[in-house]
């Protein structure tokens, strides 16, 4: 049911962003349980591609997507018909995504050595 609408609606190359974007998900899921399996130990692969660690390649990869998905509610927004007043529900949506993608980016403090010095 799924293939038969992403094959009817989709262009090629979006059709293709999207199956690029379902395999990166899957090999980083991949690698991660592999590595986990293995009692982590790779420390570059930890470092890189652990999903429960920040700025490494599978936050980067997570915060493009939701930079995607902020860019593609704004287009929505752009060119929904005026009549419906949808234009600000897209709005909305893409700062909230855009608000997500800079939050998975953002430097985190300890918060318990900060905690410990007052």
């Amino acid at each position: 049911m799924v293939f038969k609408y992403i094959d009817k609606h989709l262009t090629p190359s979006a059709r293709y962003l999207l199956i690029g974007l379902f395999l990166v998900e899957i090999a980083l899921v991949a690698i991660n349980l592999i590595h986990y399996a293995l009692g982590f130990p790779i420390d570059l692969v930890h470092m890189w591609f652990y999903l429960d660690h920040e700025h490494n390649f599978a936050s980067w990869f997570s915060s493009s997507q939701l930079l995607l998905i902020a860019t593609c509610f704004l287009a929505l927004g752009a060119l929904a018909n005026p009549k419906l007043r949808l234009n600000w529900f897209f709005y909305l949506v893409s700062a909230g995504f855009a608000f997500l993608s800079m939050r998975e980016l953002e430097p985190k403090m300890p918060t318990q050595a900060v905690r410990a010095k007052t």
